[in-house]
């Protein structure tokens, strides 16, 4: 597990280095902070391309997605094998992003 320096955005991967099974990240997103909500914006958006670096519709399917997700409405998608899920933890500020599958 780790964290940013804010304590607020925490990833956690589970399975061994060579063989990553799933990746959850908590990323806040707080209306009153604009810079530490860009920050995990971009985090979010990382962490979606590097994990699932063969599907070239990764961006654009976060970008289309993370209002949706944020609203309240969860969204799924499947590619490259995985599931990739992004939510909103209820009553929070915080966007809740993972990723399982095969081996990422």
């Amino acid at each position: 597990i780790g964290r940013t320096e804010d304590g607020r955005t925490p990833l956690e991967l589970v399975g061994p280095p060579e063989g990553i099974t799933s990746a959850n990240l908590m990323a806040a997103l707080p209306e009153a902070n604009p810079l530490v909500r860009l920050r995990n914006l971009n985090a979010v958006s990382l962490l979606v391309e590097v994990a699932l670096f063969d599907w070239s519709g990764a961006p654009d399917w976060v970008s289309k997605n993370i209002d949706r997700a944020y609203s309240g409405n969860g969204v799924t998608t499947q590619a490259s094998g995985k599931t990739v899920t992004m939510s909103r933890a209820p009553q929070t500020e915080t966007l809740v992003v993972t990723i399982a599958g095969p081996p990422l």
